[in-house]
């Protein structure tokens, strides 16, 4: 997979599983730092389980929180509160 088709997927995938878990729901996540922002995309850049995490956000119930594996996890918990 080409670099650019892989930041894209990525990208969509993080902004994804921040609505599904709740976290893009709380204006916290508008006060973030662009650094804090920009450091979860670039874990989600370098997951290796995007087939995982498409799969998770096919099946998960609305507020359901990130799985284990998500390198974001921490993020979207503290923002999902």
């Amino acid at each position: 997979m080409g670099f650019f088709k892989r930041a894209e997927e990525h990208g969509d995938l993080l902004g994804a599983m921040m609505g599904r878990t709740g976290a893009l729901d709380d204006e916290r996540v508008l006060r973030l730092a662009d650094s804090v922002l920009r450091s979860a995309w670039f874990r989600c850049q370098g997951c290796r389980r995007a087939d995982e995490c498409a799969d998770f956000l096919a099946k998960a119930d609305a507020r359901e929180p990130a799985p284990d594996y998500c390198q974001n996890k921490a993020l979207m918990d503290s923002l999902a509160r």
